[in-house]
C-alpha cells in the first residue's frame, strides 16, 4: 500500500509539471500568434500604400467645395475628420503622430493608370477604407468631396475585424500651381491593435506601429 501511495505521488506531481509545461506553450503559442497577425495587418498597409504612391502617374483635380485643385504628381491629403480640408498642399509638414488632432491627414489620394485610389481611416471605428474611382465616371476627372465621402462604408473596409487599426498621414503634396522646388513626399503612421487591446489581459495584447516616409517617383 505504501509503495502504491508513493508512485501515485509521484505521479501527480509529474502530472501537476507537465500540464503546467503544456499551458505555457499554449499561452506562448497563442500571444505569438496574436502578434503575427497585428504586424501582418500593418505591414500589409505600409506595403501597399508604399507602391501605390511610388507608382502614382497623373494629375490629380480634386474638388471639395472651396474650388478645384491640382496636383501635379497625383498625390494628395487631406483631413477629414470633422469636415474634409485638404492638408500639406503648400509647405512641407512635421508630423505629430503622437497627437491624434487635426495635424494630422487621416484620407490619402493616389492619381494612377487613370483613377483614383483612394485609402481612408476612421479614427473613431479604427477602420481603414480603400476604394478605386476610375476617372471616366467623374466630371472633367475631377474627384469631389461627396465621392471622397463616399468610399467609407463596409464593403469598403480592407483593415482585418481581428484588429484596430490607424492610419496617419504627413508630408508634401504639392499643387500644380506651387513653386517648392521640394521631392512630393508622403510620411505615413500604420499603428495596429487587437480588438479590445485596453480591456484584454497583457498575454493576449498585440500591437505594432511602423513609421516610414515615401517619396514619389513623378518629378
Amino acid at each position: 500500500m505504501l509503495e502504491v501511495l508513493i508512485a501515485t505521488s509521484l505521479f501527480v506531481i509529474v502530472m501537476v509539471f507537465t500540464l503546467g509545461t503544456v499551458g505555457q506553450n499554449v499561452s506562448f503559442q497563442s500571444k505569438l500568434r496574436t502578434e503575427k497577425e497585428v504586424s501582418v495587418e500593418s505591414r500589409k498597409f505600409v506595403d501597399l500604400i508604399s507602391r501605390d504612391i511610388k507608382e502614382s502617374n497623373v494629375s490629380a483635380k480634386i474638388d471639395i467645395g472651396s474650388g478645384t485643385a491640382e496636383f501635379k504628381d497625383g498625390l494628395a491629403m487631406l483631413d477629414c475628420n470633422t469636415g474634409c480640408i485638404l492638408k500639406y498642399n503648400f509647405v512641407p509638414s512635421t508630423p505629430d503622430f503622437n497627437d491624434r488632432s487635426d495635424r494630422n491627414a487621416n484620407v490619402l489620394i493616389v492619381a494612377k493608370n487613370e483613377k483614383y485610389k483612394i485609402y481612408s481611416a476612421d479614427y473613431n471605428k479604427k477602420i481603414v477604407y480603400f476604394a478605386e474611382i476610375p476617372f471616366l465616371s467623374l466630371r472633367d476627372n475631377t474627384l469631389t468631396l461627396s465621392e471622397i465621402i463616399k468610399t467609407s462604408k463596409e464593403e469598403n473596409r480592407i483593415s482585418s475585424k481581428r484588429a484596430e487599426t490607424l492610419l496617419l498621414f504627413a508630408g508634401f503634396c504639392p499643387e500644380k500651381s506651387s513653386s517648392v522646388k521640394i521631392k512630393p513626399y508622403v510620411q505615413l503612421q500604420v499603428e495596429s491593435k487587437t480588438v479590445n487591446y485596453d480591456t484584454l489581459q497583457v498575454r493576449n495584447r498585440a500591437q505594432s506601429i511602423i513609421r516610414t516616409l515615401i517619396t514619389s517617383r513623378k518629378y
